[in-house]
């Protein structure tokens, strides 16, 4: 990949972020997702969505131990506020369980957004580029 190609990355605490051109942000969870983390993330997403409209997260959550419930509510208000397509990849039985809750939460709130889980970081960017293509993004609030 070109360096111009190159995704721009941040760090969330141990948590890595990368901004794609692509408008695909993809961020590998380690460990715990604190608060200040959510928080920050919320801004970065929805900083990143101004610039791509159509925007989608890959969730890396191989070395998830948990998100706390508190970052759950902070990350489900930024969804509601600017919804966007998310795929999860190699979430466990119950992460899963966890994101099903989430994704319930923002459904009932009205925003039912593609969404998936998958085993490889590659079988995410091709959904990603599938969901790209197709879905249409609610305006803004």
């Amino acid at each position: 990949m070109p360096a111009s190609e190159k995704p721009a990355q941040i760090q969330l605490g141990p948590h890595r972020v990368e901004l794609g051109a692509d408008g695909i942000l993809s961020m590998t969870v380690v460990g715990t997702m604190e608060l200040p983390e959510a928080e920050r993330f919320a801004q970065e997403m929805l900083a990143f969505q101004e610039q791509h409209p159509k925007a989608l997260l890959i969730l890396n959550m191989a070395q998830v131990k948990t998100v706390k419930p508190e970052s759950r509510k902070v990350i489900i208000e930024g969804v509601r506020k600017r919804p966007y397509p998310v795929c999860f990849v190699q979430a466990s039985f119950a992460l899963r369980a966890l994101m099903g809750l989430m994704l319930n939460a923002q459904r009932i709130l009205g925003n039912d957004t593609p969404h998936a889980f998958v085993d490889t970081e590659a079988d995410a960017r091709a959904w990603a580029k599938t969901v790209q293509k197709t879905w249409l993004p609610p305006p803004a609030y």
